[in-house]
C-alpha cells in the first residue's frame, strides 16, 4: 500500500530537512559497501552533523539533489566483491568526483572491520585521488570485539583466520597478520604501529608515525583495543601538519566524530547519548524484515525475533534461486502472496533468506549467487511493499548486499542517517523516490547481540532506542 503517513510528515518531515543544514566544513566517506557506509556514517549523524548515504556511487554523486546541503556524505562503491584492479579504478574515480563535488576537507576510508574487500588497493586509491599520505589503518572496533593485538586482528579474541569470516561465500579472509594482508594488495611499503606505542598518546604516536613515514612507510597499520586507544589514533591523526587518510571501521569514526564536534564546541553527547533529531514519531503499520546475509549471528537474531513472539519469520530456500537462474515470476508471486497472507495476522514479518548449508559450516557453494538471490529478495521486498493491505512502518534489512538490491528495487537513492539504535546499526529516512520517508534499519550481517533485531522492531514500534 505504501509508506505510513507518519513517516511522510514526522520530525518536521523530509520538507524542512533543507532548513536544517548549514555549511559546515563538509567530511567524505568512502565505503566498499552499503551497510558499511551507514554504520560509519551514523557515527556523524548522532552528533548533530546532517549526514546522508548515497548507495550507489558515481550514479548517486552526479545526481544527487542534496548533496550541497550535507556535513557528511556516506557514499558505498560497492567494490568489496570486485576485481582488485576494477575497485582500484571504481574508486579513484569515485572519491575524485565526491572531491570535485562535495569539496570536503578530508575523506574517510571505511574498511570492513573483518577486512574483507580490496583493503590495500581501496587504500590506495582513496590516497591517490586525495593526495593524503600516509594512511592510517586502524580497523578495531571493541563494540564488537574486533580488536588488534601484535598486528594480528582478532574477532571475539580468536584471529579472523579462525572465525566464519574465514568462509565468507563471497569475500573469505585467510590472514589475520594485519601488514601481511595489506602488503598482499598493494605494492606501497606497509608498517605497523604496536599497542605499546599507541598507549603513550597522541604526542608520541604522532612522533612514531613521523618515524614510520620518514621510512618510506604509506600504509601505518595501528593496534587497538579498545575505545581509547582509537581516540589516541583519530586525535594523533587530526594533530599532524600534513592530513593523513583515516581508515578503519565505525569505531575509528566514531572518535573522529567526537572530535570533530569538540573542536566545535558543541559536543552535546555523551558515549551513548541520543541527539535531538533521533526520535522519531510513533506510527501504525507493518514492520518487514529482510535477511539475505548467512551469518550465523543473524540467523540466531531471527531466531530471537521467533522466540519472543515479536514476528513471524518466513523462511525462503534460496538454494532453489541458485539453482536455476530463470526462476519463474510465478514462484516469486506465490512467495509474495504467502508472506501477504501473514501480514494480516502479524504486524511484524521477516524474509529470511535460506540455504541447506550455511557459511558457517564451511559451504562456500553459494559463491557466485549471493548477489542473485538479494536481487531476487529485492524483487520480491517491491512486489510486498506495493501489494501489502497496510502501510508500512519500517524495513529492517540484514547484509549489505540485500540492502542495495532492495534499495534499487524500491528506487531509494538518498537516505538522511538519523540515529544509532545499537553500536553500528542505524535508522535513516529515505529522501526520494515513491517511497520518500519510509524508516530503513541497516545492519551488517554479523553485527549485534541476540536480542538486535528486536531491539530494532522495539525501535520503530515505540520511537526510542535501546538504554544502557
Amino acid at each position: 500500500m505504501g509508506v505510513s503517513k507518519d513517516w511522510q510528515t514526522g520530525q518536521g518531515g523530509i520538507r524542512n530537512i533543507r532548513q536544517e543544514a548549514f555549511m559546515a566544513q563538509r567530511r567524505g566517506i568512502i565505503a566498499d559497501d552499503l551497510t558499511g557506509a551507514a554504520d560509519t556514517g551514523i557515527q556523524f549523524a548522532k552528533r548533530g552533523f546532517y549526514t546522508i548515504l548515497l548507495p550507489f556511487g558515481l550514479e548517486n554523486i552526479e545526481s544527487s539533489s542534496y548533496l550541497h546541503e550535507a556535513q557528511v556524505v556516506a557514499l558505498n562503491t560497492s567494490t568489496r566483491g570486485m576485481q582488485a584492479e576494477l575497485a582500484y579504478d571504481t574508486v579513484r574515480n569515485a572519491t575524485g568526483l565526491l572531491m570535485q563535488t562535495l569539496r570536503p576537507q578530508s575523506i574517510y576510508k571505511k574498511v570492513d572491520s573483518t577486512l574483507r574487500g580490496n583493503v590495500g588497493a581501496e587504500i590506495e586509491a582513496v590516497m591517490d585521488a586525495t593526495g593524503n599520505q600516509p594512511a592510517l589503518l586502524a580497523p578495531a572496533f571493541p563494540d564488537y570485539n574486533r580488536t588488534t593485538l601484535q598486528g594480528i586482528h582478532l574477532v571475539n579474541g580468536q584471529p579472523l583466520s579462525q572465525t566464519e569470516v574465514a568462509f565468507d561465500p563471497v569475500n573469505p579472509v585467510d590472514e589475520s597478520h594485519v601488514p601481511a594482508l595489506i602488503r598482499a594488495q598493494t605494492e606501497l611499503k606497509v608498517g605497523h604501529i604496536y599497542l605499546e606505542e599507541v598507549r603513550h598518546g597522541s604526542e608520541a604516536l604522532q612522533r612514531s608515525i613521523s618515524r614510520h613515514v620518514k621510512d618510506g612507510e604509506k600504509i601505518i597499520g595501528l593496534d587497538a583495543a579498545t575505545d581509547d586507544d582509537l581516540s589516541n589514533i583519530a586525535e594523533a591523526g587530526m594533530s599532524m601538519s600534513s592530513p593523513p587518510l583515516m581508515v578503519g571501521s565505525a569505531g575509528l569514526a566514531y572518535q573522529l566524530s567526537r572530535l570533530l564536534k569538540r573542536r566545535e564546541h558543541a559536543d552535546r553527547l555523551s558515549r551513548s547519548g541520543r541527539v535531538a533529531i533521533s526520535t522519531i514519531q510513533k506510527s501504525e503499520g507493518v514492520i518487514i524484515i529482510i535477511s539475505g546475509s548467512l551469518s550465523a549471528v543473524t540467523s540466531r537474531q531471527l531466531d530471537e525475533i521467533r522466540r519472543t513472539g515479536r514476528g513471524k519469520i518466513m523462511p525462503v530456500e534460496t538454494h532453489g534461486f541458485t539453482g536455476d537462474r530463470e526462476v519463474s515470476s510465478k514462484q516469486e508471486s506465490e512467495i509474495v502472496s504467502e508472506i501477504i497472507s501473514a501480514i494480516k495476522v502479524s504486524e511484524v514479518i521477516g524474509i529470511q533468506s535460506v540455504k541447506r548449508d550455511r557459511c558457517d559450516e564451511q559451504d562456500t557453494g553459494a559463491r557466485h549467487d549471493v548477489p542473485f538471490v538479494a536481487e531476487r529478495l529485492g524483487r520480491i521486498v517491491l512486489q510486498i511493499v506495493r501489494d501489502c493491505p497496510q502501510p508500512i512502518r519500517g524495513l529492517i534489512i540484514a547484509g549489505g548486499d540485500t540492502a542495495l538490491a532492495v534499495f534499487k528495487h524500491l528506487g531509494i537513492s538518498q537516505v538522511r542517517l538519523m540515529d544509532e539504535i545499537l553500536p553500528g546499526i542505524p535508522y535513516g529516512q529515505v529522501l526520494d523516490g515513491e517511497f520518500a520517508g519510509l524508516a530503513v534499519i541497516t545492519k551488517a550481517g554479523a553485527f549485534g547481540g541476540e536480542s538486535a533485531l528486536v531491539d530494532c522492531v522495539n525501535f520503530l514500534m515505540v520511537g526510542a532506542a535501546p538504554t544502557d
